[in-house]
């Protein structure tokens, strides 16, 4: 199957739709992974057809994946959003933690998809043990080279050990927490870059 078949087997767009593809994984190398909450919203949109599994070749991995049915996705959650209907920003809500002692992480989301590049992707990988995560984009150069990883991290430790310099990365400015509640706003906007149908690859980990 070729890779950008995936999309085109579990959803279809029409030509005044984009697609926006979480693809969420949590590092939680645990056995009684069922005590984990992971799970995320768009604003007051609960998108409650998820479910976690394990999608990576590395099962310490916990991955959010769209329903249909009884089938599962194999890409993450493919979410749909009109063209014409991007001005604002959408709040991206993921919620982390053990039962219910979660904390809840806001980030403001700005996409900019075309009918061309009708297509973006987001992957968050959420280190557990360390309360860490990165956000990450792929761009295209435009000179066929392929496509540019560009990542926002939840701070410089992370960035200096995974090695991404300030060329294609940034370090989230610190967030603000929202008065009696486990709530964390962060005020840098994550823009999605927009690609081709063609150029969409799924994460491997």
């Amino acid at each position: 199957m070729e890779i950008n078949d995936l999309l085109k087997n579990e959803i279809s767009i029409k030509d005044d739709e984009g697609l926006i593809v979480f693809d969420f994984s949590c590092y939680f190398p645990y056995s009684n992974w069922e005590v984990l909450s992971f799970n995320f919203t768009l604003g007051e949109e609960k998108l409650e057809d998820k479910k976690i599994n394990h999608r990576y070749p590395n099962h310490n991995y916990q991955t959010i994946t769209r329903k249909y049915g009884r089938k599962l996705s194999k890409v993450g959650y493919p979410y749909v959003v009109k063209l014409n209907d991007q001005e604002q920003p959408m709040l991206l809500c993921v919620n982390v933690g053990l039962l219910d002692n979660c904390v809840t992480l806001v980030f403001p989301i700005q996409t900019s998809l075309t009918k061309d590049r009708p297509v973006c992707k987001l992957v968050m990988q959420y280190d557990f043990d360390n309360d860490r995560f990165y956000l990450k984009t792929y761009e295209d150069d435009d000179l066929g080279v392929g496509l540019i990883p560009k990542l926002w991290y939840s701070n410089e430790e992370y960035r200096q050990e995974c090695n991404w310099g300030e060329e294609f990365s940034q370090v989230l400015k610190y967030p603000k927490r929202i008065e009696d509640s486990f709530t964390l706003l962060y005020e840098d906007i994550i823009t999605p870059s927009p690609l081709p149908l063609s150029s969409f690859i799924p994460t491997v980990s």
